[in-house]
């Protein structure tokens, strides 16, 4: 996935449909999150997905990513992180 890092707009394409994101800096410049929604026809339907995604370094080592999409039975959520060997 490619994003523009300046709030505008970025288009993705793959198998499961054209995705729509804004990147965002933090106020602060320690967090970036990205706020993508993805229209897919599955079984004759559209349907429309939403997620955030907020990349964070804790420290110098440390990449915190959490994400929240939409799902069937409400919001999921999860937390990877990812250190620097």
């Amino acid at each position: 996935m490619k994003y523009t890092l300046d709030g505008k707009e970025s288009i993705n394409t793959s198998p499961r449909g054209d995705s729509k994101s804004v990147a965002k800096w933090s106020a602060d410049g320690k967090s970036l999150t990205i706020e993508t929604t993805r229209t897919m026809d599955m079984n004759g339907e559209s349907r429309t997905m939403k997620s955030t995604e907020v990349w964070a370094l804790t420290d110098a080592k440390t990449l915190s990513v959490t994400s929240t999409r939409q799902g069937p039975d409400g919001d999921v959520k999860s937390n990877m992180v990812y250190e620097k060997k």
